[in-house]
């Protein structure tokens, strides 16, 4: 944040800097969490694909193929 006279604001407090934390783990938290949800959706989709086809999740082989 750049300011007029090129000084970053922080807080100063004790309650000010608590409030701060609390806030910088709500917005990290705001996308870390919908983030994880996407990409296990993701993974099991992909997981449901290859045991629809018969392969192997590890490498892809065909189940029937010795």
């Amino acid at each position: 944040m750049v300011s007029p006279d090129s000084r970053e604001f922080f807080p100063l407090t004790t309650a000010g800097k608590l409030l701060g934390g609390v806030i910088a783990l709500v917005a990290i938290g705001l996308i870390a969490l919908p983030t994880a949800i996407l990409s296990a959706g993701f993974v099991q989709g992909l997981q449901e694909e290859r045991e629809k086809d018969g392969t192997r999740p590890h490498c892809g082989e065909r189940i029937d193929e010795p």
